[in-house]
């Protein structure tokens, strides 16, 4: 079938109940049959979504209020629809709004793009045309596209990582198209042992907003081994040949490596002692004797940190096993400490990072990922943290309290993708974008059916089931029935 997305159904708005809050849902986008979203976000000025499906990439606009119309004399939920498709070649990996992104200024309406064996592409978002190419070029001179991209703060640059070849990233000036780029290594060579190890797999850039940051500042996250390193690019703006920002010691020392998410603690490795041969003067065995206590002592002492530190990695580890799926800066709003957000595969929590003290994580927040390697994103939006989860449901945290998660049931299958429209969030409602879908496998049952229905009606099931959509949310508050 054809990769668009096919039909807009504009619902009425129900309510599912939760508590003291419900859910308004608005326009459902229903992709073709068999395919489903991966991820959407919010244009900067609220008033498109972007997602990919597959090979091509949706932008989807609010109709205009002329072409709502209301429903039986109440007030109508806003209708939004496909707009634009752009082919992207092959799967698309990555994808970003251009942080200044103005619908009334044409000339900043654009978004970034990563797809398999192809360039970095700059998109018109208004005509679906291309405005700019950017290739990176591996050792071997051949072309190798990323598969995470990220614009820096000011959108003067653009951040390409996630290649299979180098362990390095390649910083683009956005005003300079091309192959022309500044390669930033994160070891000396693929194998070698120093720098951060794994294919890159999240960056992430405070916002110009958050006035604690640096706007220099890089987080970059990668898969197996799992790990998250901090960066300061500075030194990459006044060279043009490649850098490397894994020394520690050097005048170029510009990384900080966090704790917890798949890297290992190792045990400590003692040094051995030659000890004398034993004397037959009793003074010297008495002295032995006390200096092995005092050692002893020592030892235990040093097992009971050793095991204390060993035990508190291992648990932050069971909540972040597997490589870091996603990064993201809060601003710091209502004069708090600005974090780092990561979550990862295969894990059941998003966790918080004190960029002050990296030694450990400072909060954890339940989601629900399950046992699926599928990226779900999760959104910040002022004191608010929303999250997806395979179960169907969105999580609102409030990260002023810290409190128990708001849960609501929104879908039936995964939420993989999630936005909050900028401008939107107050203390009592939020317009949300939800992606969902996922892969869909014969069950059981299905099996079972098999014997009795025609393989392609099996089929033509598992397609059905797997189709997915986008859906605009509304969550307001209501007063407790008590």
């Amino acid at each position: 079938g054809s990769m668009v997305l096919a039909e807009v159904v504009s619902d009425k708005p129900a309510s599912i109940s939760n508590g003291p809050s419900h859910v308004n849902h608005g326009s459902t986008i229903r992709t073709a049959k068999g395919l489903y979203p991966q991820g959407c976000s919010y244009s900067p000025d609220g008033l498109c979504i972007l997602t990919t499906v597959e090979k091509e990439l949706h932008l989807i606009a609010e109709a205009p209020s002329n072409q709502q119309q209301p429903d039986d004399g109440a007030a109508a939920a806003s209708v939004w629809q496909p707009v634009l498709k752009c082919n992207g070649g092959d799967t698309v990996r990555s994808y970003q709004w251009y942080p200044f992104m103005d619908s009334s200024n044409p000339a900043t309406c654009c978004f970034v793009s990563s797809s398999r064996d192809q360039p970095v592409h700059l998109w018109d978002a208004y005509n679906g045309g291309i405005r700019a190419t950017y290739r990176p070029y591996n050792g071997l001179d051949e072309m190798e596209s990323p598969s995470v991209i990220c614009f820096s703060p000011t959108a003067q640059h653009l951040w390409t990582g996630g290649f299979r070849s180098d362990r390095m990233l390649h910083l683009f000036d956005l005003s300079r198209p091309g192959r022309t780029s500044t390669c930033v290594r994160l070891g000396k060579t693929r194998k070698s042992k120093d720098g951060q190890k794994g294919i890159v797999s999240a960056m992430a850039v405070p916002s110009l907003s958050s006035s604690s940051l640096s706007p220099n500042l890089l987080a970059v996250g990668t898969y197996s081994p799992g790990s998250i390193y901090l960066y300061d690019d500075r030194a990459t703006r006044s060279e043009v040949g490649s850098m490397v920002l894994y020394n520690h010691d050097g005048p170029r020392s510009a990384s900080t490596c966090l704790v917890g998410h798949g890297k290992s603690h190792g045990k400590r490795k003692r040094k051995r002692k030659w000890k004398a041969p034993a004397d037959d003067d009793a003074d010297n065995d008495d002295s032995e004797n006390d200096d092995a206590n005092d050692n002893n002592s020592n030892d235990a002492a040093d097992d009971i940190l050793m095991s204390f530190s060993k035990a508190k990695s291992q648990w932050y580890q069971s909540r972040t096993r597997m490589g870091v799926t996603q990064l993201s800066f809060s601003n710091g709003s209502n004069n708090q400490q600005p974090l780092l957000y990561s979550t990862s595969r295969r894990s059941n929590a998003i966790v918080a990072w004190d960029l002050r003290n990296t030694g450990s994580p400072v909060q954890s927040y339940e989601i629900c990922n399950g046992a699926t390697n599928q990226r779900i994103e999760f959104d910040i939006s002022g004191d608010k943290l929303y999250a997806g989860g395979t179960d169907g449901c969105v999580r609102e945290y409030d990260l002023a309290t810290n409190e128990g998660a708001m849960v609501r049931k929104v879908a039936d299958t995964a939420i993989n993708g999630i936005s909050v429209r900028p401008n939107s969030s107050t203390g009592t409602s939020a317009t949300i974008a939800v992606a969902c879908g996922c892969r869909q496998f014969p069950t059981e049952q299905d099996w079972d059916d098999a014997d009795e229905v025609a393989t392609d009606t099996l089929h033509d099931k598992l397609l059905q089931r797997q189709t997915g959509y986008v859906q605009i949310l509304s969550s307001e508050a209501t007063e407790d029935a008590n």
